[in-house]
C-alpha cells in the first residue's frame, strides 16, 4: 500500500488554513485514486516532534564529515536525527501545509529540513512525489474552487479533481 506523509507545518492545528486545504487536497486525492494509501501525519510544532539539533548534534555532524568517531552522547544525537529522516524515506508521497510566516516559511519547517539532509544519508528516489498546500492570507483566485475552512468558504489552489500527486521537480 502506498504511504503519504503528510507535514504540517502550522502551529494553528484547528484554526489553520493551509492544514485545511492539505486535509481537503489529501481527502480529494484519497477519492479520486484507484487504491486507498497510508497516510502518516508529522505535526511539527507538537511537543519533541523534532529532535533538538543544538551542539551535540552540531558536533555528531561534523565528526561525520571529518571521519571522527562521534561519543556516545553524539551517536544518540545522530540517531534521533535519523529517524525523522528514516520516517521521510519510508513515504511515497509528501503532502506540505506552509502557512505564510513572516513572509517566510515556519522554523519548525527550516528544523526539519536541516535534519533530514545530512551527509551520507541517500537522498529520495526519483519515484517521490510532493505538492506543497500553502495559505496566504485573503488572496482569492477566481477559478478556483471554495473550500470550507473553520473560518468559513475560501477559495484554494487544491484541485478538486485530484487524481495524483504532483512530482516533485
Amino acid at each position: 500500500m502506498p504511504s503519504i506523509l503528510h507535514i504540517n507545518a502550522s502551529p494553528r492545528y484547528g484554526s489553520s488554513d493551509s492544514l485545511g486545504l492539505a486535509r481537503h487536497f489529501i481527502d480529494s486525492v484519497q477519492s479520486a485514486a484507484p487504491e486507498t494509501f497510508e497516510l502518516e501525519t508529522l505535526n511539527l510544532f507538537d511537543d519533541d516532534a523534532l529532535p533538538a539539533f543544538g551542539r551535540v548534534a552540531a558536533s555528531a555532524k561534523m565528526a561525520v564529515f571529518t571521519g571522527q568517531e562521534q561519543t556516545p552522547e553524539q551517536m544518540a544525537a545522530w540517531e534521533a536525527a535519523r529517524s525523522v529522516f528514516d520516517q521521510f524515506a519510508a513515504a511515497d508521497a509528501y503532502v506540505f501545509n506552509i502557512p505564510m510566516w513572516n513572509s517566510g516559511i515556519p522554523y519548525a519547517l527550516k528544523q526539519w529540513i536541516d535534519i533530514v539532509t545530512q551527509p551520507g544519508w541517500s537522498s529520495v528516489s526519483t519515484r517521490s512525489m510532493g505538492t506543497p498546500v500553502s495559505w496566504k492570507g485573503s488572496w482569492r483566485w477566481p477559478s478556483t474552487p471554495a473550500v470550507s475552512t473553520p473560518q468559513g468558504s475560501r477559495q484554494c489552489s487544491v484541485p478538486t479533481s485530484a487524481a495524483r500527486i504532483l512530482p516533485i521537480g
